[in-house]
């Protein structure tokens, strides 16, 4: 954490369960989840960590990401399926309940409370009225691996994926950016909006691309940062 220009370093000293973390959410009532790579997933409230793994109900001690959806359930995606955390219940939906792949490495809810799923090998779910509706390379997808999903403000999803490019979701069609379209790398491990409307995506080696008015640029090490990681 940076605060007042100085940092201060979390570990296992402080009540952190493992020292590879993946993800971390703020929630409404400001609460910091923390998704770690063995170790379950971790709550840091009033300067406190609080553990929550297979022993309370997570399926899997891996905790890939994490979001809050507008009911205020909370998300986990793991290497054992999609989990809620409702009312201090956990329930867990797996491959046998709809679930593409019972690895998911990204989630997003989108404006009409649809929560997207995206997982490492079976591609991207919409998850709605307790129901699953996969969307794979028969809808267009580029790539099954999905590490991050974005809806920008006119309702677009954007989707990045591991190897198959950048992804759009829009009135029900997909649609891929490559690097023939202009993109640096096909490995997308970030996507976000800023308040002009432009899109910055984060790559594997191709450093930081943007695009703006359907354009891309690009920056990289040669531009002061300081990796194209």
């Amino acid at each position: 954490r940076v605060r007042e220009g100085r940092f201060e370093a979390y570990s296992g000293a402080e009540g952190l369960t493992d020292s590879a973390v993946w993800s971390i959410f703020e929630d409404r009532e400001g609460s910091l989840w923390v998704g770690t790579f063995g170790g379950g997933l971790n709550r840091f409230k009033n300067e406190k960590f609080t553990t929550f793994d297979t022993r309370a109900g997570l399926p899997n001690n891996t905790a890939w990401v994490t979001c809050e959806s507008s009911d205020r359930t909370l998300w986990i995606g793991t290497d054992g399926g999609l989990t809620a955390l409702k009312d201090g219940r956990f329930r867990t939906y797996t491959t046998a309940d709809g679930l593409p792949h019972n690895s998911v490495s990204s989630l997003a809810e989108d404006r009409d409370g649809a929560l997207w799923v995206g997982t490492d090998g079976g591609g991207l779910a919409r998850f709605k009225d307790g129901r699953f509706q996969r969307y794979g390379e028969r809808e267009g997808l580029s790539h099954p691996s999905v590490l991050s999903l974005c809806e920008d403000r006119n309702g677009a999803l954007w989707i990045g994926t591991n190897g198959g490019g950048r992804n759009v979701l829009r009135d029900g069609r997909i649609r891929a950016y490559t690097q023939r379209d202009g993109r640096s790398d096909n490995y997308i491990r970030a996507v976000l909006e800023d308040r002009r409307g432009d899109l910055w995506i984060g790559t594997n080696g191709g450093g930081l691309n943007r695009m703006r008015d359907g354009a891309f640029s690009c920056l990289t090490a040669k531009d002061g940062l300081p990796d194209d990681f």
